[in-house]
């Protein structure tokens, strides 16, 4: 998991979303909350599926669920949630 971890700091946050399907859930999670800003989290929260988005919200409490989503544009917050 701390290749996993560093791996998440190095790539690109849309690529990262389309390849984290593949990993185990506690694996996706860990790509995310390693992503280096905010704005890479959002980035791969808009990219990545449905089941992904869904693992790691159940991980994420409200007020970090706000932070990603806020500065979303409209259509793509609604995407996301």
């Amino acid at each position: 998991l701390h290749e996993v971890a560093a791996i998440a700091a190095d790539f690109d946050p849309i690529d990262l979303a389309r390849a984290v399907t593949r990993l185990p859930v506690r694996a996706r999670f860990i790509v995310y909350d390693n992503l280096p800003d905010l704005e890479s989290k959002r980035i791969f929260m808009i990219h990545t599926g449905r089941n992904t988005r869904y693992a790691i919200f159940k991980q994420l409490g409200d007020l970090e669920i706000q932070k990603v989503v806020d500065e979303m544009p409209a259509d793509e917050a609604v995407e996301v949630l």
